[in-house]
């Protein structure tokens, strides 16, 4: 998360990091980054971003599901990226 005060320009950033072993679930992973920064970055504009390497889906369907909701398309995506 970082942050930059419009009034004052004061800049600061929360970062965190989860070993690439540990399988995250995504609304736990929201919930943490809302408990931070109320806690760190109450007030302000907030950017965040998120690096990952490899996503999960519960089934083909949530899979096809986020693909939609993201506008993209299966075509979008090498073969060698999707795994079943």
């Amino acid at each position: 998360m970082y942050r930059v005060d419009e009034g004052s320009g004061k800049k600061g950033w929360v970062e965190l990091t989860v070993d690439s072993s540990l399988k995250v679930d995504i609304e736990r992973l929201e919930n943490s980054i809302d408990t931070v920064r109320s806690n760190f970055i109450s007030e302000g504009k907030v950017n965040i971003s998120l690096d990952y390497g490899i996503a999960w889906f519960a089934s083909g369907q949530v899979f096809l599901d986020w693909v939609a909701a993201q506008k993209k398309s299966l075509k979008d995506f090498k073969e060698q990226e999707i795994v079943q």
